[in-house]
């Protein structure tokens, strides 16, 4: 469960900030995958997505849509999407 503090953090410290909030919440989605919590590893990708695409970086953002989406349908997490 300590990858709910940098997701915490991200919202916290780095709201304003969309790269400083990515690379929080990509600590959390290395700690996610450590702990084969697979979920909480997707949701984490679609909050990097969400911050490429404040960046106006809408073809990596969808890149990392189109991953989550592929991946979560051969999972079967369509709840993630």
């Amino acid at each position: 469960m300590i990858f709910i503090y940098p997701i915490i953090n991200a919202f916290v410290e780095h709201k304003d900030n969309p790269d400083d909030f990515a690379k929080e919440i990509y600590k959390a989605k290395i700690m996610a995958r450590d702990s084969y919590m697979h979920k909480i590893e997707l949701f984490a990708d679609l909050l990097i997505a969400h911050c490429y695409a404040k960046r106006n970086s809408y073809i990596k953002s969808g890149a990392i849509l189109n991953h989550v989406f592929r991946y979560a349908r051969a999972r079967g997490f369509m709840s993630i999407v």
